[in-house]
């Protein structure tokens, strides 16, 4: 018994070496073929898979970090105003890619033009959420409470995103706290909002908790 567990052990040791050996080789191969010109990557392939790989990187951040963006007071403004700045920086990133290489805009069909409109739309979506990110981890240093009054809660869209729509200063926006957050909200009742304002001049909510008292309070908070 002992002697074939040592002879199967050996086996694949000697198994793993040549597979090591046999990778390596492979490597090196590949690596000497391009340096020579012998593997010529196309320019336009890598933009294009660039592009598709931009796209992709902001629709994770769509589905799983929405509360970057919807935990900010007065979000519509923040979307509005860095929007705007997205769509700037896109448009030089295609103008240079334009300025160096005019080729990229000639061909390629509907692949080419899915790739274009990724790096449009895929730009704008990573500066948002980048800008959303900057002011959160910059909030984080400047936090306090403040009261809000629950109108109701609700989920949206598939999956279900828990949302919150309050009435802070009078004025009406919604939230997305975690799940268990939005359990214990209750509709007509006050919240606490524990809010920290970040560099970029915008409050984000960093934690919903609840009150005893079903009865709306006045809250003490200067909007931006």
């Amino acid at each position: 018994m002992q002697q074939g567990l040592f002879g199967a052990s050996l086996r694949c040791k000697v198994f793993y070496r040549r597979y090591r050996l046999f990778v390596t080789d492979k490597l090196h191969c590949t690596k000497h073929m391009y340096l020579t010109g012998r593997i010529n990557i196309p320019k336009d392939k890598v933009l294009d898979y660039t592009g598709w790989t931009v796209l992709c990187i902001t629709s994770l951040l769509m589905r799983f970090a929405l509360p970057l963006v919807d935990n900010i007071i007065h979000s519509d403004r923040f979307l509005l105003e860095y929007l705007v700045y997205g769509t700037l920086l896109s448009s030089a990133i295609l103008w240079l890619i334009y300025k160096y290489n005019r080729d990229y805009f000639d061909g390629g069909g509907e692949s080419r033009g899915s790739a274009v409109l990724s790096y449009f739309f895929g730009v704008i979506g990573l500066f948002v959420f980048g800008a959303a990110y900057y002011n959160l981890a910059t909030a984080k240093t400047d936090s306090r409470n403040v009261q809000a009054f629950v109108i109701k809660k609700f989920e949206s869209g598939r999956p279900g995103i828990p949302k919150v729509l309050v009435q802070l200063n009078d004025q009406e926006e919604q939230f997305h706290p975690n799940w268990p957050e939005w359990r214990r909200i209750q509709p007509n009742s006050t919240v606490v909002l524990n809010v920290g304002r970040g560099k970029l001049g915008y409050d984000y909510i960093f934690s919903f908790s609840t009150l005893s008292s079903a009865h709306k309070q006045d809250p003490k908070f200067d909007l931006p």
